[in-house]
């Protein structure tokens, strides 16, 4: 055990190799089992850190490759809309403002398009609309937090009966809970099914398991065959020898004897 755990670490060992034939050939397939394990579970470890998180996501509105993007990386919002209006009224955000006025769009449609087909990177508009949109579609996802935080109303002559009535009605639909169940109806319940599309996804990539390492672990099978093969052999082999060598140590034996009578 001392010499398998050695050989599976790569750390010297105090023990000495194995002497008998079937034992060195079972070990040299050991050998040879532990070193595509460990290479294989290193290179699969290096993978799966870098190569599977190559491009993050998006930090936040002071993101670096916002305020300082490469060539070829495009971002916008709809023109004229509120959120253009907010960059543009931004002292900070003028850089960025004057980098995406020529990438931002007519329509919402048409910059949810440019995302999906690679015409933009980033694209900024309200969050319950994206939230929706990447619920349904799993190849989107939203990053960084919400900024310029503004509410929905409902527009009403100012001495409108309806307003106090129409007020109400809203601040007892958010406490008793009926604006949280059409979030989880029309938004949650789509981005469970994107949940559960990446988990498949995970499950279905590429990973060293049992069904990719079969071969290694016939070949340790296989050696153990051979080994227990050789074994028997060398018992076989071990069991004439002896006898031979029994039969000889008789023959001189009675040779002996014979030899002292002739001489007396």
């Amino acid at each position: 055990m001392w010499f398998s755990f050695g050989v599976l670490l790569n750390s010297g060992i105090g023990e000495k190799t194995p002497m008998s034939f079937s034992a060195r050939v079972l070990g040299m397939v050991w050998a040879g089992f532990s070193m595509i394990v460990v290479a294989s579970y290193t290179a699969n470890l290096a993978a799966w850190l870098v190569l599977d998180n190559v491009e993050t996501e998006i930090s936040g509105l002071y993101d670096a490759r916002l305020r300082n993007p490469v060539e070829g990386f495009r971002y916008g919002t709809v023109k004229n809309s509120y959120v253009d209006m907010y960059f543009k009224g931004q002292v900070e955000l003028s850089n960025m403002y004057r980098l995406m006025e020529e990438y931002n769009m007519r329509r919402t449609e048409d910059a949810l398009s440019a995302i999906k087909t690679g015409g933009l990177n980033v694209f900024f508009w309200d969050s319950p609309r994206l939230e929706y949109e990447a619920a349904h579609d799993c190849d989107l996802v939203i990053s960084g937090e919400t900024f310029a935080r503004s509410g929905y109303g409902v527009g009403l002559p100012k001495t409108s009966f309806w307003s106090q009535h129409i007020t109400l009605q809203v601040l007892n639909m958010h406490e008793s809970g009926f604006m949280e169940g059409l979030d989880n109806k029309w938004i949650m319940s789509a981005a469970d099914n994107c949940a559960a599309k990446a988990t498949e996804l995970l499950h279905n990539q590429n990973t060293l398991g049992m069904d990719t390492m079969s071969d290694v672990f016939m070949l340790v099978g296989g050696g153990m065959i051979a080994g227990f093969g050789l074994i028997f052999l060398e018992v076989m082999y071990k069991k004439g020898r002896n006898r031979r060598t029994k039969r000889m140590a008789i023959a001189r034996r009675a040779a002996a004897r014979w030899r002292t009578k002739v001489q007396v």
